[in-house]
């Protein structure tokens, strides 16, 4: 049920309703072992525009964080928040990882690289 909730919030980009979910289920602690609901959370955030709140909930995910869309989905926000250091950042710590990279993952790696003019780093 909350998941379908939260997939609405992300889609409508409802921040106030997702907010209120979010704190539904830190009062049942069900944020704390799902990471299904953390990268939803962290969707949500990112969609809204909320880089840091997505930034927090993100690195409550827990580790190894083997699965690349909330990686993606960091790194978007970060590309498209004025933030391409904290992307390329990301981008290299998700590589140390052994994430690997989607193909929604470079377009916005790429982004970052032009956005800080590291061609050399667009070519790794």
């Amino acid at each position: 049920m909350f998941l379908s909730l939260l997939d609405s919030c992300i889609r409508s980009r409802n921040l106030i309703l997702g907010q209120i979910i979010h704190q539904h289920l830190l009062k049942r602690s069900l944020t704390l072992t799902s990471s299904t609901i953390l990268v939803k959370l962290t969707r949500l955030y990112a969609s809204c525009n909320e880089v840091k709140l997505a930034r927090h909930v993100f690195d409550e995910i827990p580790h190894p964080k083997a699965n690349p869309i909330p990686w993606d989905v960091m790194i978007r926000a970060y590309a498209s928040n004025d933030s391409p250091e904290k992307a390329l950042d990301l981008y290299y710590e998700m590589l140390s990882y052994d994430v690997r990279p989607t193909k929604y993952t470079y377009p916005f790696a790429l982004k970052a690289c032009s956005g800080l003019r590291a061609v050399e780093d667009g070519y790794a």
